[in-house]
């Protein structure tokens, strides 16, 4: 009987399984666990206008919809979705259960139990609901719901969500549902241990090593794990429980955070070779996790979904080509990171995918996103290990690489030719090598220690010296390159050369120094004799020039003392040139000796006496007397003229001119005192040689002798700065018709207030001091540089004179540099015609020939200028080859008054036709002049009559206002 009522129990309940609607569930006394979604109803509220109470009247049946979904998921929506499913107790007993919404992310989860059709229960959950809302503090959503025996309950669901929508729904029996929360928990914990553990034991790492990749994979696990429990929903129960509306931004900044860490750690590892296309990739992934992780305060939660859709899309394909990149030319390092970093893209691809509702959300992809997440932090931590390997490597490489130059060190150390050591402050010699054991006397550093007494300060000649040396060191850190005296173990000393420097290191709580010390005594030595050499004559061992000057620049800056002067004397010896020439300069040596001797024994050894050059000698008196001056000048100047210099049969005197100066306050150099000095002695040499002259300014010979030494100056900065200026001045045909311009070049001098000089004011100082073969060349150089730059001018050019010196014509670099203009301006020769004076041309009549012979194979002409006043005019007339004659013009300006000089310039023309030479009269002034000249065949004139002189920009100008004209 009992068997006959289970069967029609069971055929009934078969039956009524048979007709209960796909929504429903059946839900015996015995179950444990049932997934909910497939068969679920839902339909989507677009218009958020659906509420509980239209449901249950029965309004929007027509809408329904069933899911054949495992796991509900609708991806990004903006409206809410309502679901509806039946739980039907088949059963005589009551079954107690927990329905439980799985996505902890949702935004608004309301809940409803309705029986016959009468609301029962209503919950209003949702991460924008106050997190007390939930009758179970459950890591998602979870609510009770009770089914009594043989009754049918209806769930109806709302939710709505601003990222994605899911809601895999689970209905557990009590016990189940706490253990299954129990074990999630447990393993939730169990990893979130060894993550943490892995975090800790990174960030002592870092914290002992200073290495970032520990502290970024120390932040990654951190930020892994607060991803894990957001996800999970852990989060807002432990955290954020009252901070519900950050629970979903805090999702896509932590998400943001991880991928940046993950980028940084990357950079960390410091050991990938990236070429420039890989390095901006990652600099822009820089860029996009930075974005990522701002996002949620700056746009709302559905807008930065999309947003780390882009970003992940983003780095999936930069790290599929880092990937490969690395894979192809990187290294294991690279290999592996670029492996970890594809296997978390992956699996965060996955997890936008499931979200998404591309793919379903499933265990598959539930595990495999949690399995790649996994295996990705594996593989990174491979990628630590085998770079702290490889670390490892380098330092035990380095270490033995240290040792090797450690013991390099050490040889050199001990074998270096100077001597080092080490020493405390306090003066303890903690090492030393063989050189400095050796130059302080001791056999080895063993002998050193166990003599030298444990302080450094005996090694010091100066018993300061070490003091002073530490004091120094201490303010700067280290003494370099001090000369000083040492002690040798046997009491000699040696001058050396020492370096300290103070090191970082201590011995015994005793800063350490480190030195050096070089032997230079024999440097010293060579450098008393050098200094001996710079301030000694070598052949007579007096003080030279240049410590003469020292000694009178002290006079001169120093301060006056007692009531003499002081007093410089200028000696210059007469007729030494004599015995040099006669029996050559190793006598003349030989004669200065003797008379150094002679002149040191009359001078005071308190006083100086120098040899400022050749035959010339100085004497500086400190503090006497005008009057004891000039006697010592008279007692050398016997002494001088009272020695008989003998040399084999020839016997010399000599004497000696002596320029006195005393040192006024007014002298302010050396050279002025020198010059003054010099002055004073040509002079005593113009009045008949081997007497004593006393400076004076009033005194005419010295003014005069002052006025060629200031032209002097001034000629030569004219050379330097091109001061001189060009002139000429016409020469007119008288027996011709003029085929183009003739005048002679004339030298003026531009002076400081800008007025012309004539070359008569400062010729006669160039010619006396040697400087008339430069002012020859500047003028040829010049107006040849000004015929090039002016080639209109130029053409009409017929002939241009210049006048050299006899010193010019017999010098050969003039003669050079004159043939070197001709070829560098391409001048012609034939236009140039050189004039020089009768008397300048014979004081070389062989150099002279030379010079005329070489131009006039050129083409150049010749003219003797001022003929007539010359004592010997007619007899170089035909040895001379020239081409004018140019008649002084003392003979021709009285020439209508003076019948003498009428009949000379007639005769001088006559003179000039017979040996076929042109004439040119001088100093024609006046229309009369020229015409009588034209009356006795006179070729050429010039004059202030026929033209003044002009400077040659003048005639540049000229011609330019005539081309203007035409």
């Amino acid at each position: 009987m009992f068997r006959l009522l289970i069967l029609v129990c069971w055929f009934f309940t078969t039956i009524a399984a048979a007709q209960t609607p796909p929504y429903s569930q059946a839900i015996s006394p015995a179950f444990q666990q049932l997934n909910l979604g497939q068969g679920v109803l839902f339909q989507a509220d677009s218009a958020s206008r659906i509420s509980i109470k239209d449901l249950l009247i029965g309004e929007y049946q027509d809408t329904w919809e069933v899911s054949e979904q495992e796991v509900l998921s609708f991806g990004l929506v903006s409206h809410p979705y309502w679901f509806k499913f039946n739980l039907d107790n088949h059963s005589i007993t009551d079954v107690s259960t927990l329905l439980e919404v799985g996505y902890s992310l949702t935004n608004i989860l309301d809940i409803y139990i309705v029986e016959n059709n009468l609301l029962a229960f209503q919950y209003n959950l949702g991460t924008d609901r106050p997190f007390e809302n939930k009758p179970f503090p459950s890591r998602a959503f979870s609510v009770p719901v009770e089914i009594p025996a043989g009754r049918t309950i209806t769930v109806y669901i709302k939710a709505e969500n601003s990222g994605f929508l899911q809601l895999p729904m689970t209905l557990w029996e009590m016990k189940w549902y706490f253990s299954e929360q129990l074990n999630n928990k447990l393993l939730t914990g169990i990893l979130t241990g060894i993550f943490l553990l892995m975090c800790c034991y990174s960030l002592f790492l870092f914290i002992m090593l200073k290495e970032a990749r520990f502290f970024f994979y120390s932040a990654f696990c951190l930020c892994f794990v607060t991803t894990l429990w957001i996800l999970k929903g852990y989060a807002s129960i432990f955290f954020f429980s009252s901070l519900n509306y950050w629970h979903d931004n805090l999702l896509i900044m932590s998400v943001g955070l991880l991928c940046l860490i993950l980028s940084m750690l990357g950079e960390g590892l410091k050991h990938f070779k990236r070429n420039r296309a890989i390095s901006l990739l990652n600099k822009s992934l820089f860029g996009a996790c930075i974005a990522l992780i701002i996002s949620p305060l700056i746009v709302n939660f559905q807008f930065a979904l999309y947003f780390l859709a882009v970003v992940v899309s983003f780095m999936a394909l930069s790290s599929l080509i880092e990937a490969g990149y690395y894979w192809i030319r990187g290294n294991n390092l690279a290999r592996l990171f670029a492996t970890s970093w594809l296997l978390f893209i992956v699996g965060m691809g996955f997890l936008l995918l499931n979200r998404f509702a591309v793919i379903p959300r499933n265990d598959f992809t539930e595990q495999f996103v949690a399995g790649s997440a996994f295996l990705g932090l594996i593989f990174l931590a491979l990628v630590l290990a085998h770079r702290t390997s490889q670390e490892k490597q380098q330092k035990n490489d380095a270490q033995a690489q240290a040792d090797i130059s450690n013991a390099r060190y050490f040889d050199i150390f001990q074998n270096a030719p100077e001597g080092l050591f080490t020493s405390t402050l306090s003066g303890e010699v903690l090492s030393a090598n063989a050189a400095l054991c050796a130059s302080f006397g001791y056999k080895n550093f063993d002998d050193l220690q166990a003599n030298y007494g444990g302080d450094m300060s005996r090694f010091y000649h100066h018993e300061n010296s070490r003091d002073n040396l530490i004091t120094e060191m201490l303010e700067k850190g280290f003494v370099n390159n001090v000369e000083i005296k040492v002690v040798r173990v046997d009491g000699s000393i040696f001058w050396a050369l020492l370096n300290l420097r103070l090191s970082n290191f201590y011995h015994n709580e005793d800063r350490i120094i480190d030195g050096s010390i070089v032997d230079i005594t024999q440097r010293k030595k060579q450098e008393l004799r050098l200094r001996y050499m710079a301030q000694h004559d070598q052949l007579t061992g007096l003080y030279n020039r240049r410590k003469f000057e020292e000694c009178v620049t002290q006079v001169i800056t120093g301060e006056q003392e007692g009531h003499g002067k002081n007093i410089i004397f200028y000696l210059d010896l007469d007729q030494f040139k004599v015995v040099n020439d006669t029996c050559g300069h190793s006598v003349g040596d030989k004669l200065l000796q003797s008379l150094t001797r002679l002149l040191v024994a009359e001078i005071p050894k308190d006083q100086v006496l120098a040899r400022l050059g050749g035959d010339e000698f100085g004497v500086m008196l400190t503090n006497a007397f005008v009057n004891d001056a000039i006697e010592l000048a008279e007692r050398l100047r016997c002494v001088v003229q009272d020695y008989r210099f003998v040399w084999g049969e020839q016997v010399f005197s000599l004497g000696i001119s002596i320029g006195i100066v005393a040192i006024e306050a007014n002298m302010k150099s050396f050279a002025e005192v020198l010059s003054f000095a010099d002055t004073a002695c040509y002079t005593a040499k113009e009045q008949g040689r081997n007497r004593i002259y006393f400076y004076s300014e009033t005194n005419s010979m010295v003014s005069r002798y002052q006025q060629e030494m200031g032209w002097v100056s001034k000629l030569n900065d004219a050379l330097a700065h091109d001061l001189f200026e060009l002139a000429f001045q016409t020469i007119k045909p008288l027996t011709k018709t003029a085929t183009g311009d003739h005048f002679e070049v004339l030298l003026r001098l531009r002076d400081e207030q800008g007025d012309l000089i004539a070359p008569s004011e400062f010729l006669p100082a160039a010619e006396t001091y040697n400087l008339i073969a430069s002012i020859d060349k500047w003028v040829v150089e010049h107006f040849f540089i000004w015929m090039n730059k002016h080639p209109d001018v130029y053409q009409d050019i017929e002939k241009a004179s210049i006048n050299l010196c006899g010193q010019s014509m017999a010098d050969r670099d003039v003669k050079n540099h004159i043939l070197q203009c001709f070829e560098k301006y391409k001048i012609a020769p034939t236009k140039i015609c050189f004039e020089v004076t009768e008397g300048q041309a014979i004081r070389d009549i062989d150099r002279t020939l030379s010079f005329m012979e070489t131009f006039r194979e050129l083409g150049c002409s010749f003219a003797l200028d001022d003929f007539g006043v010359g004592f010997c005019s007619y007899s170089y007339l035909k040895r001379l080859p020239i081409d004018y004659l140019k008649i002084d013009g003392s003979f021709v300006r009285d020439i209508l008054a003076d019948e003498t000089d009428f009949a000379m310039v007639r005769s001088f023309s006559e003179l000039a036709k017979a040996v076929g030479v042109k004439t040119i009269a001088e100093y024609v002034e006046s229309g009369s002049i020229e015409e009588k000249l034209s009356l006795i065949g006179i070729d050429y004139v010039q004059g202030f009559g026929i033209a003044k002189p002009r400077l040659l920009q003048e005639k540049t100008l000229a011609k330019a206002h005539l081309k203007l004209n035409e």
